[in-house]
């Protein structure tokens, strides 16, 4: 008797496992995926978000992404040329080499972003915050910012990351900012833009 239930126990474990196994597509239905898209019609650009992180906030111009801890946002915004906000990229790129503090590079450098494999400036950057609080002098929070703008016919690209500093090159940081860069899509322009001129 005893090796006829072992037998039979043995069958029925086997039944189970197949069952499971039947079952296993059906259950990929009810998991959520990691990252969800973020695009609206309006838009000239979109991207993926962690889910985790919740519904990216609204800008004036475009979207920011928040780490939950507040360990890093990433941001991107389309200035139109009609906006008052819009600086054209010849004047970015000379202000752009100028922000941030005595331990900066204060170099602008040529890169290509977005899937779609647009060209612009990027930049990084440090920033000291003080609370009149404290003692004249005393910081309290030291941010480092990495800016990139895109030329664009249209108006003008900008996508953001910062992080404070002691997390800016943190791994779990620069793996979401990757993916975001990664998923990030600019809407091509309707003509070849200008980067620079000749002899610039």
């Amino acid at each position: 008797m005893t090796g006829k239930r072992l037998v039979w126990g043995a069958i029925a474990a086997a039944a189970l496992a197949a069952a499971g196994c039947a079952r296993i597509p059906y259950l990929k239905r009810f998991v959520k995926p990691p990252y969800y898209p973020y695009q609206k019609k309006t838009a000239l650009y979109s991207f993926e978000y962690p889910r985790k992180w919740g519904e990216p906030s609204k800008m004036e111009f475009g979207a920011e992404l928040r780490e939950p801890k507040g360990r890093m946002t990433v941001s991107v915004e389309f200035v139109p040329k009609e906006s008052k906000a819009y600086v054209d990229p010849a004047t970015y790129r000379k202000d752009m080499s100028q922000w941030g503090s005595v331990e900066d590079e204060h170099r602008v450098y040529r890169v290509e972003i977005s899937s779609t494999a647009r060209q612009g400036l990027q930049a990084r950057f440090t920033t000291y915050e003080y609370d009149a609080r404290y003692l004249l002098g005393q910081e309290v929070r030291v941010t480092m910012t990495e800016l990139t703008i895109v030329p664009d016919p249209r108006g003008l690209f900008r996508v953001v990351y910062r992080a404070p500093r002691n997390l800016f090159w943190n791994a779990a940081n620069r793996r979401q900012l990757q993916h975001f860069l990664k998923s990030l899509v600019l809407s091509p322009p309707p003509e070849p833009p200008v980067l620079f001129k000749k002899g610039q």
